[in-house]
Formats: structure tokens, C-alpha cells, sequence
């Protein structure tokens, strides 16, 4: 896939030259929803110089095997997200990190409770199932500072020190209190969004010095491979294990969107791009739906004009760096119309 944005170099292009390949790749500015994860190297060999990467042609062909060995076992035939039932279910389960929780910064007051967040997509999307489904019930996993590693192995909700709308069994991660209840609720529960992703490239802008780092295009820039491959193997792990759990579940993925665009950090438009494109394709492998929020919040015109009012990085109208990047009310709204759309639930009845 090639993303155009100007002054930023094209998706996917590859090169080889003397030995070597060079990939050129983008660099984006994504939004920032949790705490600094630690980096890792791309065991691909990648080695920074200015924009480009070489990588021998011996690590390559390490590489190449590395990636047939993934798609070995990434090749496990799944129900098409077509295939699974629309109608929805008794219970409806959301499992995320702040967006899933309806996080907006200036609600964090005394008495700090889960009842102050009301107005997220969860909330929005429990009352549009209720047109179809009016006695449907919502467990709203949601944690705000979730990464793809946390939601998949970290018991409790470390990074929120405040009550969740759903509190997770003792010593149970997001995920594996959301399989337990998949497992004590068979066929009772539907639909299952998730969100997640955001706090992991967060991460690596803050391990890169923060926006205001003169070098973080290229600290980014050489940060990509490997976080769009943890990206994606933890999602995908996810995505199977609640798959499992829940057979004939219809399941919504939910992408990702670019706030700083507001304050003109519109190269991380690219990124935010380049990673849900990373989300679709987990989604499609794992037999889920997707919704993908970038298109109405940083592809719609006017700019900034749109992410300011979908978002909280303009208070009172002025694109602010010290902004809430989380969605405002409209923005929540926006989510929860675009998994509506994804999971086809305007198609029954």
C-alpha cells in the first residue's frame, strides 16, 4: 500500500541495491493514551541511515523464512466475519483501552467514579443495539492506559488507578476476565468490540523523546517494523482467543485516528494509516468486522476544522499541544456509528 502525504516518503517502497535492500517507509505522530513502553530492535536487522533502512541480504533471507513461519501458523481457516450471525445477543462485551472506557480528561474529578463516563462509544453503540435489542446488557472491559501487551497478560488494570465500568476477576487480565465470562455465557453473548493499539505507538513516541524531539521522525522511523509486528501478533492473539471463546460472536475491531493533526502534526496522518491497515488485515484473518475511524476524523474536510470538533485538542476552539486527545462527545458518537456500520446490525429486522 502507498500513502501519499507530502514531505513524508511513500509506504512500501523497496529497493535493491548492493547487496542490500532499503525500504522506505513514513513516519507518523500517533496519539498519545498511555505510558511509555520500552522499544525494541527489529530482529530484522534494520539499520537507520536518514530515512532508509538496509538489511543484509543474509538477515533477509532469515526475515523471509521468519515471515513464512508467521503466516504458517498465522493460516488457521476462520469463520469470514460474513459468516457469523448479526443478531445481537443478550450481552454485549467491549474490551479496550481508554476509548473503550469513554476517557475524557476534564470528567477525572472527585469522586473520580466510572459513573462520570457515560458518554463514550460503548455507551453510544449499547444504545443503538437497544433498537434492536432493548433488554441487551453491556460488560464494558475497558482500561484507560492499556497496551496490546497489558490487555493480554497484565492482571488487573495497573494504569488507572480509579473504579473500571466492569471490574476484572483477582488476578485475571482484560482478556482473560473477558474469556471467562465468554466461557460461563456460551452463545449469550454478541456483539464483542475491541479496541486497542494506541497506547503501544504512544509509547514509542514518548521512548522517542516526545513531539517535540527533533528527532523523532527518525526515531520513529526506525520504531515501525518492530511495533507494527507486536501490533499485530498481539492483536491477532486476541482476536483468536476471544474467537474461540465466542464461536458464532459477531466481533468489531476498531482502528485507530491522528489528534495531533489538529496542531499540525499531519504527518502522522501516514502512520495512523499505515497501522490501520496493519488492524484490517488482523481482522480479516481472525474473522472479524472493521471499523475504521480515520477517514471521518482526519480524512474529512475541512481540516483541522474536523478533528478539532471529533476530538478535545482544541479547547475552546483553539488547536492546543496541552489538548485532550481522546474523542469528544460527537467523537464517541462518530465511533460508535462507524462499528454500527461495520457490523451490519442497520441490516436487521
Amino acid at each position: 500500500m502507498v500513502v501519499d502525504e507530502p514531505g513524508v516518503p511513500s509506504v512500501g517502497v523497496v529497493e535493491v541495491s548492493g547487496g542490500s535492500v532499503v525500504v522506505d517507509m513514513p513516519v507518523a505522530f500517533p496519539l498519545r493514551l498511555g505510558e511509555p513502553q520500552t522499544i525494541e530492535p527489529w530482529p530484522c536487522g534494520v539499520m537507520q541511515e536518514g530515512f532508509m533502512f538496509k538489511v543484509s541480504r543474509s538477515r533477509l533471507f532469515g526475515c523471509l523464512m521468519l515471515a513464512l513461519a508467521l503466516c504458517a501458523v498465522a493460516f488457521v481457516p476462520v469463520a469470514s466475519a460474513a459468516d457469523i450471525k448479526v443478531t445481537p445477543k443478550k450481552y454485549y462485551l467491549a474490551l479496550g483501552d481508554s476509548l473503550a472506557f469513554g476517557f475524557q480528561s476534564a470528567k477525572v474529578v472527585p469522586p473520580f467514579a466510572e459513573s462520570q463516563f457515560t458518554t463514550g462509544y460503548v455507551d453510544a453503540l449499547t444504545t443503538q443495539l437497544k433498537t434492536i435489542k432493548p433488554d441487551i446488557q453491556t460488560i464494558n472491559n475497558g482500561c484507560p492506559g492499556a497496551t496490546t501487551a497489558t490487555l493480554n497478560s497484565v492482571a488487573g488494570c495497573t494504569t488507572y488507578p480509579f473504579p473500571l465500568h466492569h471490574s476484572y476477576a483477582p488476578g485475571t487480565s482484560q482478556l482473560g476476565d473477558a474469556v471467562a465470562f465468554l466461557q460461563a455465557n456460551p452463545g449469550k453473548v454478541s456483539p464483542i468490540t475491541v479496541n486497542i493499539g494506541n497506547n503501544d505507538v504512544l509509547g514509542a513516541v514518548a521512548g522517542c523523546g516526545g513531539l517535540t524531539s527533533p528527532t523523532l521522525i527518525p526515531c520513529l522511523f526506525g520504531a515501525a517494523p518492530a511495533l507494527f509486528g507486536t501490533i499485530g501478533a498481539n492483536v491477532t492473539s486476541t482476536l483468536t482467543q476471544l474467537r474461540a471463546a465466542a464461536p458464532t460472536a459477531k466481533i468489531i475491531l476498531l482502528g485507530t485516528y491522528n489528534p495531533y493533526a489538529a496542531i499540525g502534526f499531519t504527518a502522522g496522518n501516514t502512520l495512523s494509516a499505515s497501522l490501520n491497515s496493519v488492524l484490517a488485515s488482523v481482522a480479516g484473518g481472525t474473522g472479524a468486522d472493521y471499523a475504521d475511524p480515520f477517514p471521518a476524523f482526519n480524512g474529512a474536510s475541512p481540516q483541522p476544522q474536523t478533528i478539532c470538533s471529533l476530538t478535545l485538542m482544541c479547547p475552546g476552539g483553539i488547536p492546543s499541544l496541552s489538548g485532550d486527545i481522546h474523542a469528544s462527545d460527537a467523537g464517541y458518537q462518530k465511533l460508535a456509528d462507524l462499528i454500527w456500520d461495520a457490523s451490519g446490525y442497520a441490516n436487521v429486522g
